[in-house]
């Protein structure tokens, strides 16, 4: 398994033994190889700037206190999210609330910044239940991506695994 992704994350992609790691890179990856002009990954040098920089939020923010959640509960077996992790994921969501500047992540259309961007803060949701009146433009967001057509295909499912292992985990936090 090594081998196959020397990281062992997930997701892995083997494109007809291409392999990368990484959800960021496989997205632009994916876009760039098969998706020609397409606005998700645009060819506008400082558009594209403004995607990377958004993927990397996701990366380095919003999915690292994610992590400083979740792994409380499945790495180290405990039930409750320390306040300070908590107070660190809720500082993440008030820092998208800021970079929402117009419709999108990125911009004034949809990208894979969005793409990548609402796993995370769909989890956080599901874990920290933050109130809408706190998040106005986060939660705008968020409608505007269930429009999408193929957003319960992409999404419910494995929303619905995050909140079925937090119920039994028997997960709380200190937010609640």
């Amino acid at each position: 398994q090594g081998s196959f992704n020397p990281v062992q994350t997930i997701p892995t992609l083997d494109d007809n033994g291409f392999l990368l790691w990484d959800s960021h890179a496989i997205m632009i990856y994916l876009v760039r190889r098969y998706g020609a002009g397409s606005n998700l990954y645009t060819d506008d040098y400082e558009q594209q700037a403004r995607i990377n920089a958004a993927l990397f939020f996701d990366s380095s923010i919003l999915f690292a206190r994610l992590r400083f959640c979740t792994d409380n509960l499945t790495v180290l077996g405990k039930s409750e999210i320390p306040e300070e992790n908590v107070h660190r994921a809720i500082e993440g969501l008030q820092r998208l609330e800021s970079l929402l500047q117009s419709d999108y992540v990125a911009g004034d259309h949809l990208t894979i910044a969005d793409l990548s961007c609402i796993s995370s803060v769909n989890t956080l949701h599901i874990m920290l239940k933050p109130a809408p009146a706190d998040f106005p433009k986060t939660f705008a967001w968020i409608e505007r991506l269930t429009k999408l057509p193929y957003y319960a295909e992409v999404t419910v499912r494995g929303l619905k695994a995050a909140g079925e292992l937090m119920q039994m985990l028997g997960a709380k936090n200190s937010a609640n």
